[in-house]
């Protein structure tokens, strides 16, 4: 009988363990960067600031603006070069990339 509740509990444990391994895999990154627009091409949805092109993909559900801060998103084609911008970079870890893509632009901080 005790042997079986130590089987149960090992087997929970290292249940727990690969739950665990398997959530660290799926991590991801998300930044704001406060910088100044040096170059923007529409027709292929680049963004040029502090010297790297980033592709941008507006991606409401992982970007650090919440559904409440969506009317600060800006829209690529209202985007004037020399004005400072919020930009939130986003990386999957599970790529192992040091590259990350742009999934929001604001003219204002995100909501506290």
């Amino acid at each position: 009988m005790k042997l079986s509740y130590y089987k149960l509990a090992l087997c929970v444990l290292a249940s727990l363990f690969m739950l665990s391994v398997a959530n660290a895999q799926n991590k991801s990154v998300s930044r704001l960067v406060e910088a100044e627009l040096q170059e923007v091409d529409t027709g292929s949805k680049l963004v040029v600031f502090n010297n790297k092109r980033f592709k941008y993909q507006p991606d409401l559900k992982n970007a650090a603006y919440q559904y409440e801060d969506a009317e600060k998103m800006v829209d690529i084609y209202d985007l004037k070069v020399g004005e400072t911008y919020f930009f939130n970079l986003y990386q999957e870890e599970s790529r192992g990339t040091d590259q990350f893509k742009l999934i929001f632009i604001a003219q204002e901080p995100q909501a506290e």
